[in-house]
């Protein structure tokens, strides 16, 4: 068994053959974890919280909305993480699929 400790000191779960991919450095990103889909095997984070970290590892907040704009939410592959933009329960990533509901998110067409 895994465990991963994200935002709130929220323990998560994992099988030892998980596949879900955390994003380095994690000494930093893990905090931002909110949430694990253990059906998809893949993680949420807080869009504006993980942006803020790349900020506090020295980019300026234009330099770090433009890196993770590019470098992650540009990334596709699976297990890859979703993100949670906060202001409007939008999900973040490389399909429109995903919707945010009651707390937790689902693909189109399933529950």
């Amino acid at each position: 068994m895994i465990t991963v400790i994200g935002a709130n000191e929220k323990e998560f779960k994992l099988n030892d053959n998980s596949c879900a991919i955390l994003l380095e450095p994690r000494k930093y990103h893990d905090s931002s974890i909110i949430g694990y889909n253990k059906k998809e095997d893949r993680f949420m984070y807080d869009m504006y919280q993980f942006i803020e970290q790349l900020s506090d590892q020295g980019m300026s907040s234009e330099e770090a909305y433009e890196w993770f704009s590019f470098n992650t939410l540009g990334t596709y592959v699976s297990n890859y993480p979703i993100f949670l933009d906060s202001e409007d329960d939008s999900i973040a990533c490389f399909s429109d699929d995903y919707k945010f509901i009651d707390n937790d998110w689902h693909k189109e067409g399933q529950q």
